[in-house]
């Protein structure tokens, strides 16, 4: 039987008594031996209660359905009563030899040290510090055991009684789980008044605001007598309009001359406002509130100027503009204002670009772009599922450059302004000729000129691995690279595979996969491996040789047939015997070859003539076996 309990230290500290000793059962770990015992006279049968002897009960009668829910019956932290006695059975033996080695470590009484040949045992008890340590250790460690099995005998008369204790239990669990749900709820209410607070409004004057809004005056509240303000006559109107035009152009001509900045020398004044345009950025009015030139000009208006142009700016966002520029003006001056405004033209320049990546990702570049937005920038990572590229990344990104200083600080004579930074194979490529359009913004333009660079590229690298070969440096074959920048993806590589025959290697800008013309299934197959190999640039050059070597050899099959000549199935030479004829020449055309083995009808058998291909060129031979 497996029982749970919470010992406390009580005044008996666990010493057995004989008050139950009738209660007290025969059995192993607990299990009660079932014994039939008549009931003593004047009292009920064991088990019942006074309601359950057969007496009737006068209550009302509960129904099923009105029962309350069975307690939560608590299980965690179980062990059962034979695990917790052999556990502390294997205790005591360990503890019992540990403790036996350490008494026997401990050093000997002075008169038994050393072979004391004057020592005689006498019956007296001994009182040599080493002997009383000794006993102090043991009588620690039995007192610890012996505490240790009185518990355990009390948790196991208890478990003669487990299922009460245990119902026991949880009822004190599910009377604090209550107690606690009064404490939470306590608690619950205390802030719900507090959160109260601020929803607290005074009483409102129902009357007063009935009076209002039903009569045209009321006499007893007061009335200010406020003079209606003159109207304004379109003469009037004009004349102000030139006096704040007129201490415009002072102002900026004279007072603010030296300190207008290079960008904003170009402004015009017209119904009472400057307006400063930086073309392809933005153009702001300004005006002032005073006649005094020590004051500061005020913002009127934004617009930006570059293409797309952005929707005009939220109520919200003008505030902020508005509350910035003042600030600017105030603090700086001109200057301030556009470096101010310049920062914020460049930072929507590069909302605009990030808005047109996210388009074009949910249109036709779908599953070919990944888009990221920075603090000031955007990452586009093109050529997101290019099969050739697992291992390797492409990407550009957009940001700002602040144009800071040596000494680490933004430069005034050198604004701020947006930059490209290009990645190809996870690498970046620091030297490269791209311009794009930041007054109008396409960032569709801008990506196919990248992916166009890339092509090209990677192209130009396998024509270069190609072209050094002696294959096409001796002439025998042709091999043309075209294509051209304004055309976006308009660059291939045509190589020759036999007389009148050439194949056209091409890459998708969208995708970045490698397309082959024309189609064959020979030719289906070296474009998948193509798309497969990590660096198509380098190894491309083989599998192109190959596709070429299978043209020669079906060509030569298909004529050696119409003039009496038969082609050998397989080499009668080893590949080592091969490999001494085919480089018997310098070592630079020690490239992988092809043969092609044919046999006229009717020759001695001994006699065969062979062509290699390879890449170091194409030679026949004439061997005898």
């Amino acid at each position: 039987m497996a029982g749970a309990f919470r010992m406390e230290n009580g005044p008996q500290n666990g010493v057995r008594s004989n008050h139950d000793r009738d209660g007290w059962t025969n059995g192993v770990n607990g299990e009660v031996v079932k014994q039939e015992h008549r009931p003593e006279k004047g009292k009920g049968v064991a088990g019942s209660s006074g309601m359950e002897v057969g007496y009737p009960s006068n209550g009302p009668q509960v129904k099923l359905e009105e029962l309350p829910d069975e307690l939560q019956h608590i299980t965690a932290e179980i062990i059962p009563l034979n695990m917790l006695l052999s556990r502390l059975a294997q205790y005591s033996h360990g503890a019992l030899q540990e403790q036996i080695l350490r008494l026997e470590s401990m050093p000997l009484p002075q008169n038994l040290s050393n072979g004391n040949a004057n020592y005689h045992p006498t019956t007296a008890e001994d009182t040599s510090p080493e002997s009383l340590e000794k006993k102090r250790m043991l009588l620690n460690f039995i007192q610890d055991l012996h505490t240790r099995w009185v518990k355990a005998l009390v948790l196991t008369e208890w478990s003669k009684k487990a299922d009460q204790v245990g119902k026991l239990i949880d009822i004190r669990t599910h009377l604090a789980n209550k107690l606690e749900l009064f404490s939470m709820a306590i608690w619950e209410m205390i802030k719900m008044k507090q959160d109260m607070l601020w929803a607290k409004i005074p009483s409102p004057d129902l009357k007063t605001a009935l009076q209002v809004l039903s009569q045209p005056k009321i006499h007893w509240m007061p009335d200010f007598d406020y003079l209606p303000l003159p109207e304004v006559t379109p003469e009037e109107e004009n004349a102000w309009f030139e006096e704040i035009n007129t201490l415009l152009s002072a102002r900026l001509s004279l007072e603010e001359f030296e300190r207008i900045p290079a960008p904003f020398q170009d402004y015009k004044i017209a119904a009472g406002v400057a307006t400063f345009s930086v073309p392809g950025e933005f153009e702001v009015d300004l005006t002032i509130g005073d006649d005094d030139f020590e004051k500061q000009l005020w913002f009127i208006d934004l617009r930006f100027l570059f293409h797309p142009t952005p929707p005009e700016l939220s109520e919200h966002a003008r505030l902020v503009a508005e509350m910035k520029v003042n600030n600017a003006l105030g603090a700086d001056g001109l200057l301030g204002a556009y470096n101010y405004l310049h920062d914020l033209t460049l930072t929507a320049k590069i909302g605009e670009f990030t808005r047109q990546a996210r388009h074009l990702r949910a249109g036709r570049w779908a599953d070919c772009l990944k888009v990221e937005r920075l603090n000031r920038a955007v990452a586009v990572h093109y050529w997101a599922n290019r099969p050739h590229s697992k291992g390797s990344k492409s990407w550009i990104i957009l940001g700002v450059n602040s144009s800071k200083g040596e000494d680490g600080r933004p430069d005034p004579r050198y604004p701020s302004y947006i930059t490209l930074r290009w990645f190809r194979d996870s690498v970046e490529v620091k030297d490269f000729d791209i311009t794009f359009d930041v007054d109008d913004i396409s960032m569709e333009s801008l990506l196919e000129t990248v992916i166009s660079r890339h092509i090209e590229h990677m192209l130009c690298s396998m024509y270069n691995k190609l072209a050094s070969k002696p294959r096409f440096t001796q002439k025998q074959g042709r091999l043309t690279l075209s294509g051209s920048r304004k055309a976006s993806g308009d660059f291939s590589l045509k190589m020759q595979v036999l007389d009148d025959k050439e194949v056209t290697v091409g890459m998708d800008l969208y995708t970045g996969a490698f397309t082959l013309q024309p189609q064959s299934p020979m030719a289906a197959d070296v474009q998948r491996r193509l798309n497969t190999f990590t660096q198509p640039a380098e190894e491309g050059a083989g599998v192109l040789e190959l596709l070429r070597c299978h043209y020669t050899t079906t060509a030569l099959m298909s004529r050696a047939k119409s003039i009496r000549w038969m082609v050998s199935a397989r080499s009668p030479l080893s590949m080592d015997e091969m490999k001494s004829i085919v480089y018997s020449g310098p070592p630079s055309v020690r490239e992988p070859f092809q043969t092609v083995w044919l046999k006229k009808i009717g020759w001695n058998p001994q006699w065969f003539i062979f062509m290699s291909m390879s890449l170091g060129g194409d030679q026949w031979w004439l061997v005898e076996m």
